[in-house]
């Protein structure tokens, strides 16, 4: 969603200068995200930063999605930022967390490759959806879903 904040933003009334700043918000709320993931216990369960970092991406989606005001599509710019920015140590930590450091690059790059490879096409599939759907609201509310079910499938007993 992120590279298609401009188009959505715009999609919503605002300006292009205002579309701007959602996408540099994005940008800004990463920081504030890496220093949010402090604050999951080093020793919790491995699926808790994963699961809460997919409802709370799923969260801020269906919220950008239904959020008409400019100070509210600012906000969540923001939190999806942060959202991102935590998205970014859950990866790096993903495998160390479940599996432990043996054959860590092995294992970590069987998880990083999927996950970039789709990063790479998310832009294109997301204008594709959008068209498709009708909306970047809609993709978005689409996008809400399935980032729940991916942190919701993250929970491991």
């Amino acid at each position: 969603m992120t590279l298609s904040a401009v188009p959505a933003s715009g999609e919503k009334g605002l300006g292009l200068q205002a579309a701007s700043w959602v996408l540099g918000l994005i940008g800004a709320g990463q920081v504030l995200g890496r220093l949010l993931y402090l604050a999951f216990p080093p020793h919790a369960a491995p699926w808790i930063a994963p699961t809460t970092v997919g409802v709370l991406g799923a969260a801020t989606l269906a919220g950008y999605a239904i959020a008409t005001e400019p100070g509210w599509i600012l906000a969540t710019g923001i939190v999806a930022g942060a959202i991102r920015g935590a998205l970014t140590l859950v990866q790096a930590s993903a495998v160390s967390d479940r599996w432990g450091t043996t054959a860590f690059g092995r294992l970590n790059g069987l998880l990083t490759a999927p996950v970039t490879a789709f990063t790479a096409l998310a832009p294109g599939v997301a204008a594709t959806l959008a068209s498709t759907l009708g909306s970047y609201q809609t993709m978005s509310l689409v996008m809400a879903a399935i980032c729940l079910s991916g942190g919701l499938l993250a929970v491991r007993r």
